[in-house]
């Protein structure tokens, strides 16, 4: 019996059938590699915002977190603004300043140094005597702030400061100023207490364009970078439509307090360029004081109103508008915080062109090949900030 092999036919036609079977196998494995390498960067992707999420609410729901003890207990926003619209740091934003991309959070942790200066304090870099009172260290003479990185002095008016540690020696801290410098000068017995700084906003690399989500700690430090591929980050306030009004405790009917914001001073004290007997948020009506501020109208179905640009530059300014570190009066109104953040992919290959879904363009042409931008809206309404009044 004579073997028969393959004629040149059935090789060609073995060949053919082999090649379109490995091409129909590669038409499915391409397409299928780049669905693969999308979702890896999807979730690159979901995990960066959920970093950017997790930071910004961690920080603003502690906003406005005060002091723990003695006559100025309480949260600041009875004194100073916990949350500002701008970055607070020498070189960063001037006072009175409103950025919907940037924020600044104030706060004091619970329990940290927290005492009195001993004598009067100007504002700018110095050293600064401090007092020992309740809830110092034993047998520290500086109250503990050998372990503070930021310290934060604030005065009844609302004048305030902020200050990096650099050294300690005895009840003598070493303070380096990290705001303007201003001829004010905080009198002895003012607050001074160990703070946290957070100042958030984006930052734009000129060679790469792409844009980075970064953070600033206030005591001079250099910043932080946060979350890569940001390319949109936005911050909207609304706060108490009521203006502060002067109501007495039923513990001590005598005393007069506010339901927020600075106390004005007797109405023969001047403590600040305002009249006797005002401040920033109080005038008065003959001995009677009455708030400065108005009324705002709340956003419907809300009991909140919306705190934008024109409420938060306009003044009345605290301390007084000749303060080098002003702020609006309207800042102690924020109740409430809205936070846009959206993240972009890290792989142009995988952006397509600029618009509704690509806030950075790309050189995808390929739906296959295309990965929208993720966003994300939360509110914040921080604890200190909503306490009953």
């Amino acid at each position: 019996m004579i073997a028969r092999g393959f004629t040149l036919v059935e090789l060609l036609v073995s060949t053919t059938v082999t090649l379109c079977i490995a091409a129909a196998l590669f038409a499915i494995v391409t397409p299928t590699r780049e669905v693969f390498k999308a979702e890896s960067e999807a979730s690159d992707m979901q995990q960066r915002l959920r970093i950017a999420e997790s930071l910004l609410f961690r920080d603003l729901i502690m906003a406005g977190a005060g002091v723990d003890s003695g006559a100025d207990a309480g949260p600041l926003s009875d004194v100073v603004p916990a949350v500002l619209p701008y970055r607070l740091a020498r070189g960063g934003d001037p006072p009175g300043s409103f950025k919907t991309d940037a924020v600044t959070v104030i706060f004091v942790p619970s329990l940290k140094v927290q005492t009195t200066i001993a004598h009067n304090m100007p504002s700018r870099s110095g050293a600064v005597r401090v007092n020992i009172g309740a809830g110092c260290p034993l047998n520290d003479e500086a109250c503990g702030f050998t372990q503070a990185a930021t310290a934060l002095v604030l005065e009844p008016t609302g004048a305030f400061d902020l200050f990096g540690i650099a050294g300690v020696t005895g009840s003598l801290v070493d303070v380096r100023h990290t705001i303007n410098d201003s001829p004010a000068v905080h009198p002895a017995g003012s607050r001074i207490a160990q703070a946290i700084i957070r100042s958030y906003f984006l930052r734009t690399d000129p060679q790469t364009g792409a844009t980075q989500l970064v953070r600033g700690d206030g005591g001079g430090g250099p910043l932080v970078p946060v979350v890569d591929h940001v390319v949109a980050l936005s911050f909207e306030y609304f706060g108490s439509p009521a203006p502060p009004m002067m109501r007495k405790p039923l513990a001590d009917p005598a005393g007069p307090w506010t339901t927020y914001g600075p106390t004005p001073p007797p109405p023969d004290v001047q403590t600040t360029d305002y009249p006797p007997g005002e401040n920033c948020v109080f005038t008065t009506d003959g001995s009677t004081p009455v708030p400065r501020l108005s009324a705002l109208v709340p956003d419907a179905n809300a009991t909140l109103a919306r705190l934008a640009e024109r409420e938060l530059t306009d003044g009345p300014w605290c301390p007084d508008p000749s303060h080098a570190n002003r702020f609006d009066a309207d800042l102690l109104r924020i109740r409430k915080i809205a936070v846009t953040v959206r993240v972009e992919s890290a792989i142009d290959a995988l952006r397509g062109p600029a618009g509704i879904l690509f806030a950075r363009a790309g050189s995808s042409s390929r739906g296959l090949q295309m990965l929208p931008d993720l966003e994300i809206r939360f509110a914040v309404s921080p604890r200190n900030l909503n306490l009953p009044r």
